[in-house]
């Protein structure tokens, strides 16, 4: 039987899901950058910027930025042809002329652009370790002096408990016939069967199952180079490219006063090296996933009142209205609840789409921050683009509407405000109000 097609260790035989990740949006990476006390790479939500995506798959995460953000220049990279086709396809289909996707591997590239934002969402843990250097290396080479790389990983000790199921799945998947997908489904049976692995591990790969398309199973589990790693080691390995570690782009990680206990918070402060506390912190939070931001040097530290102008200044969608919301959330560090006037008016405000907050500003502002960062931890605000002319995203929503129900269905949107990344509940429940306030007319 012919082995599983692969590029260097790496499944070549099934797409990657269309997908658009949140955290790589650069209104993400500037909502937690300037969270995390640290200038963006734009003074402003609408300067013309470069972004680069490394491992871009089929290259829709860009694309529907690239539809949301004219003002901006984007470039994808990926290994897999049949990603870089299907990409351009879909580039020469909507007519976007800001968004181009080439082939190659990290250790291939050459620079011959200039970027403020790098990302590289889902893939160090997934390749070899040849592979891992080649990419943080060729991400600093890309990035402009202040320009911040994004680069998310599966991370310890969260998988812990998972190892052994991955182990099992991909030697149980050698030799089945078809494709990725086939693969996996008949491995996964067989893994079930076995009863070699704890019943909550399969119970929760079944719920996945019900709501993430097929295609992201072989991605996630059957590439031969699989292994989450220690935050710790991929910030020492950063530096010594010559990048800086600049804060988490994950809201838990941003607010540790709400995600962690004050005996977690006191131990951490006695932690001096990066690389270590993050540890001791991932051990706090059992972390399975992080989403860590690097800087080319220098970095623009910024003052506390520079901070909170700035951050009350940008945009903000609300997931929810404000009639609708629970106010609580359920964290790391026991149940947070938030039912207090500052909530209510930042959702009221923002009930007719995406604004600044600084109107707010006679509720105070470190009230309005704090309340900010609870309802940003809790999900129900999401940074947001200002308000700008962006004349492919009705032909790019029509595309994504249609492809939902098919076997590659894509999972964002594009309006005046910037993409927006929608989960599996948003395509049944948005209707017109939903779309208002997400910025989408």
């Amino acid at each position: 039987m012919a082995a599983a097609a692969t590029i260097e260790g790496y499944l070549a035989d099934t797409l990657y899901p269309s997908r658009l990740h949140q955290v790589c949006l650069p209104t993400w990476t500037d909502a937690c950058m300037l969270a995390s006390g640290v200038a963006p790479p734009r003074a402003h939500g609408r300067d013309p910027f470069v972004f680069v995506d490394l491992g871009c798959g089929d290259g829709f995460g860009i694309i529907a930025m690239a539809a949301a953000h004219p003002e901006g220049r984007f470039v994808g990279y990926d290994l897999m042809q049949s990603h870089v086709e299907a990409g351009n396809a879909l580039v020469r289909e909507l007519g976007i002329g800001n968004v181009e996707i080439r082939q190659g591997s990290f250790s291939q590239i050459e620079p011959d652009v200039s970027a403020d934002y790098v990302t590289a969402h889902g893939v160090l843990t997934w390749v070899g370790p040849a592979a891992q250097a080649a990419l943080i290396n060729i991400a600093a080479r890309l990035l402009k002096p202040g320009g911040v790389f994004s680069m998310s990983y599966n991370a310890m000790p969260g998988w812990q408990s998972r190892i052994p199921f991955q182990r099992l799945l991909r030697a149980l998947s050698d030799g089945v016939a078809g494709d990725g997908r086939a693969r996996f489904a008949a491995a996964f049976e067989r893994v079930k069967a076995s009863g070699a692995i704890a019943p909550q591990v399969i119970d929760n790969i079944e719920k996945l199952r019900e709501v993430v398309p097929a295609s992201y199973f072989p991605h996630e589990f059957l590439h031969e180079h699989w292994d989450p790693l220690w935050s710790g080691d991929v910030i020492r390995r950063a530096g010594e490219s010559g990048l800086v570690w600049a804060g988490q782009a994950a809201p838990n990680a941003l607010f540790p006063r709400f995600s962690l206990r004050a005996r977690e918070r006191a131990a951490l402060e006695m932690i001096g090296d990066i690389p270590a506390k993050q540890i001791a912190t991932d051990l706090f939070l059992n972390t399975s996933f992080r989403a860590d931001m690097f800087m080319r040097p220098p970095i623009s530290r910024l003052a506390t009142e520079g901070i909170a102008r700035r951050r009350l200044e940008s945009c903000w969608l609300a997931v929810e209205s404000e009639a609708a919301v629970v106010y609580q959330h359920d964290g790391p560090a026991g149940l947070l609840k938030f039912d207090n006037a500052a909530a209510r008016a930042i959702l009221r405000h923002l009930e007719d789409g995406p604004a600044p907050l600084m109107p707010l500003a006679a509720i105070g502002e470190a009230n309005l921050i704090n309340t900010l960062d609870v309802l940003f931890l809790a999900g129900l605000v999401r940074p947001a683009a200002p308000e700008a002319p962006v004349p492919h995203a009705a032909r790019l929503n029509a595309r994504v509407s249609a492809s939902h129900g098919s076997d590659r269905p894509m999972n964002g949107m594009t309006g005046a405000h910037g993409a927006l990344r929608l989960g599996h509940a948003d395509y049944i429940a948005l209707g017109p109000a939903g779309l208002r306030r997400f910025g989408i007319r």
